[in-house]
C-alpha cells in the first residue's frame, strides 16, 4: 500500500490511466496532479488559476486529461501541462466529465441540470 501526498486541499477525483501506469487527481487546491502508479512519484502538477477541480478523466491513450471546474468550465490538458482547450457553456458548476474512447468528444454534466456533448475534432 502507498499513500500519495502533495495536494494542499481536499482531493475530489482520482483515476487510473487505461494502462494502469499513471494516476491523475484533481483537488480544491486548483491543481491536477499526475502520479506514477507504480512508484507513487509525482510526475507533474498542472495549476489552473481559475477554480477548484471537481473531477478529472484520462483520455483512452493517456496523453490528455479532461477536468471539470467549479467555475462552470471544462479544460482539456495534455499530460505535460499544456492547456489545449477551455470549454464554456454550462450555467452551473460542472460536476462530472469524461472523454470518448476515440478522443473526439467530451461529455460534461452540471448543476444546471444539463449534459453538454462537446465535439473536439470534426468528423469526415
Amino acid at each position: 500500500m502507498r499513500t500519495l501526498e502533495g495536494h494542499e486541499e481536499a482531493v475530489n477525483s482520482v483515476q487510473f490511466s487505461n494502462d494502469d501506469s499513471k494516476i491523475v487527481s484533481g483537488s480544491n487546491d486548483f491543481t491536477i496532479k499526475l502520479w506514477d502508479a507504480f512508484t507513487g512519484k509525482l510526475l507533474n502538477t498542472i495549476r489552473n488559476n481559475s477554480s477548484l477541480v471537481n473531477s478529472v478523466h484520462f483520455s483512452y491513450d493517456g496523453s490528455k486529461i479532461v477536468a471539470d471546474l467549479f467555475n462552470n468550465t471544462v479544460e482539456l490538458w495534455d499530460i505535460s501541462g499544456k492547456l489545449l482547450k477551455t470549454l464554456t457553456g454550462h450555467s452551473g458548476s460542472v460536476s462530472s466529465v469524461c472523454i470518448s474512447r476515440d478522443g473526439s468528444k467530451i461529455a460534461s454534466g452540471s448543476s444546471d441540470k444539463t449534459i453538454i456533448l462537446w465535439l473536439l475534432v470534426p468528423h469526415n
